[in-house]
């Protein structure tokens, strides 16, 4: 250990606030039990400007956002972990989800505006309106969310997203714009809506429930590209950004229908859009070129097809089996934030934790909950504390 991180030790666990321990950079927790209290003896020597981690535990308030903001602002942070955090709502800036910080307004949290390279989102996340997240991004998101709502991610030059199990609604353009490197669907959703997914640049896995592709509802740079079995429908521009592919795997036996003509669900949703309606499902890909893979005995099907017939070469193939290994490495790293508690830090403030937490019937819960929370602390003092 160096001097300076030596002393850097020492000046943190004299003053009672968080040991701060990496080997590059600076691991840094911030431990918050009573929102509102966060002031500047919480926060790192203002040299320090490189994190490796800065990890949030307890809850925090509005003003407890805004004074990290003005510490952390244009610092670089590796990774932003506020998996255990709960962010409370107040102020003009509306109502949390769930008190947990997405907000009305569609900023997730408003005041964080500085630029980590990867965020964990909180654990008890369920529903996300309008993110605002840093460019070059990789987003951890929780299982257990549920919603991501229309343009929930919208021009968020996001790099990396996982999309959980738990996911029942992922909206129109919800990934719009965002250029991840691999991205993979879950597998119960039937409808990829319109202008959903931005530009994949190397893999993606479509559902195999999959049943409709809407209006530019897939955005994809890479090579190769499996359709599932049970594909009925591809929109005007439903594939698109699709000039490198090299090879198409269509699963389905009757091939899916290439419609150049906006449904009404498209038109609903994008009202005076009709001009935005294309003569081909498939644009910019090279037809001469590229391969198109096709079940067992389905070949004259797809050489009668719409769209599909302008294949120059359509071979049989039996029993394919999609290339899965590109998503292996990204796997690794959500679930070694999933599955963990927490970053290994270590805090030394231990003279006012929470004990325990009671509903205004006197009945113990494990976290606050929307309606008066009583809250106990290891040091004798209750709080009423009033989450919307």
């Amino acid at each position: 250990m160096t001097l300076r991180r030596l002393l850097l030790t020492i000046f943190f666990s004299l003053n009672c606030i968080y040991f701060a321990n990496a080997n590059e950079g600076i691991d840094f927790t911030i431990e918050l039990n009573t929102p509102g209290t966060l002031d500047e003896t919480k926060l790192p020597p203002s040299d320090i400007w490189e994190f490796s981690h800065l990890y949030l535990k307890g809850s925090f308030s509005v003003e407890d956002l805004e004074i990290m903001n003005t510490y952390f602002r244009y610092r670089h942070i590796d990774i932003f972990n506020c998996k255990d955090a709960y962010f409370l709502a107040g102020g003009y800036q509306g109502l949390f989800y769930n008190q947990i910080g997405v907000l009305e307004d569609g900023t997730y949290p408003r005041h964080l505006d500085f630029f980590p390279n990867m965020i964990v989102m909180p654990k008890n996340l369920k529903k996300i309106i309008r993110n605002q997240s840093p460019n070059s991004c990789k987003i951890i998101l929780p299982e257990g969310i549920e919603v991501i709502e229309d343009a929930g991610f919208e021009f968020d030059l996001i790099s990396q997203i996982n999309l959980p199990s738990t996911l029942k609604y992922i909206g129109a353009g919800a990934l719009y714009s965002c250029e991840v490197e691999t991205l993979r669907f879950p597998d119960h959703f039937t409808v990829i809506k319109d202008t959903c997914i931005g530009n994949v640049r190397t893999k993606i896995h479509l559902p195999n429930s999959l049943t409709e592709i809407r209006w530019h509802g897939v955005g994809f740079k890479g090579k190769s590209i499996t359709l599932p079995k049970g594909l009925r429908r591809i929109g005007p521009v439903g594939l698109a950004g699709s000039s490198n592919l090299e090879e198409i795997h269509s699963l389905a036996e009757t091939p899916p229908f290439c419609d150049h003509t906006l449904s009404l669900d498209e038109l609903e949703y994008y009202q005076g859009y009709e001009k935005y309606g294309s003569d081909t499902s498939l644009p910019y890909v090279d037809k001469e070129k590229c391969i198109l893979y096709v079940p067992k005995g389905c070949i004259e099907a797809y050489r009668n097809a719409v769209e599909w017939c302008d294949f120059k070469t359509i071979l049989e193939e039996e029993n394919h089996v999609e290339d899965m290994t590109g998503f292996h490495e990204w796997d690794q790293v959500e679930a070694e934030y999933s599955d963990k508690a927490g970053l290994d830090a270590i805090t030394v403030d231990n003279i006012n934790k929470i004990e325990n937490i009671y509903n205004i019937n006197g009945i113990r819960q494990e976290n606050l909950v929307p309606g008066i929370n009583i809250i106990k602390y290891t040091n004798g003092k209750v709080q009423k504390v009033v989450c919307p």
